[in-house]
């Protein structure tokens, strides 16, 4: 059976130089509120959000599909911020996550909203989402063309993820359940699309070929998929009611998935986007 740390020990250094980077932007929002007696509240919060981290699943597979590939250290680094700043954006869409489903826990610990309050636990998600489109906007050492471009994906797959808490939330007011259809196009918004929007604008700003651009695109959006429906088949809490069938149809994008990296050569980093795959499966038998 695959251990997730085991499979992203390779690029554990990485990990944590995201990690450092996305605390150093967390720390510079502080710094730019006046000092009076909310910063400290605000900081607190910050603090509690961030004291257990995440799998960083994200930032691992943009690392994996980019160590696939040849690029300059330079280009590296630049993937490597870029994973700091997908990292603040899904930190800050779990925050409004919770929000939403008055969720109590995040991470084996009382959850933001539940300790601090809706309020609060909205104007930390929307610093978080401010912080992380003005990184972008003021980054150094990336074109003009490169700049624009990240705004936009980041822009619209945060777009996207709203789409899918929307019909979420529709179908919960209304007491019904998903078909299959609908319900895959929800994960996809939700969960999906930042996994492959993600690879896909690191592979991009990093210039690589368009093939393989659109291969780990849809690896990501395949993986992405798979990730959620095991998901809601763990916690049982899913919109779409399908028995068994949520396992045979993860399996079946898992294996979509690891088709898509026909297009790499063989490596350690190829080995590790395909054992992320049976991972996400092995997680569902436990």
């Amino acid at each position: 059976m695959w251990n997730f740390r085991n499979i992203i020990e390779p690029v554990k250094a990485d990990l944590e130089f995201i990690e450092n980077v996305m605390n150093s932007h967390v720390k510079s929002i502080l710094e730019s509120m006046d000092p009076s007696s909310y910063s400290d509240f605000i900081e607190k919060a910050l603090q509690h959000l961030f004291n257990k981290p995440g799998k960083m699943l994200r930032s691992a597979l943009i690392l994996f599909a980019v160590n696939s590939v040849n690029v300059s250290a330079e280009q590296k680094e630049l993937c490597l911020r870029l994973a700091a700043v997908i990292e603040m954006i899904h930190s800050a869409s779990l925050v409004h996550d919770d929000i939403i489903d008055s969720s109590k826990s995040r991470r084996d610990q009382v959850s933001l909203n539940e300790a601090y309050g809706n309020k609060v636990a909205v104007i930390v998600g929307d610093l978080l989402f401010t912080k992380a489109f003005s990184v972008i906007a003021g980054a150094e050492n990336i074109s003009t063309e490169n700049r624009i471009y990240l705004i936009n994906a980041l822009t619209s797959l945060t777009r996207k993820m709203c789409f899918g808490e929307v019909m979420e939330a529709r179908c919960r007011k209304l007491g019904s359940t998903m078909n299959c259809d609908d319900y895959l196009t929800l994960i996809t918004n939700k969960t999906a699309y930042l996994i492959g929007d993600s690879i896909l604008a690191a592979l991009k700003v990093a210039g690589i070929a368009d093939e393989i651009c659109t291969s780990l695109y849809e690896y990501g959006l395949n993986i992405g998929i798979a990730f959620q429906l095991s998901d809601d088949s763990i916690d049982r809490d899913t919109v779409f009611q399908s028995g068994n069938n949520i396992r045979e149809k993860a399996d079946m994008y898992v294996k979509k998935a690891i088709n898509n990296l026909s297009v790499l050569r063989e490596s350690d980093h190829k080995e590790a986007l395909k054992k992320i795959g049976q991972y996400i499966m092995e997680r569902m038998n436990k």
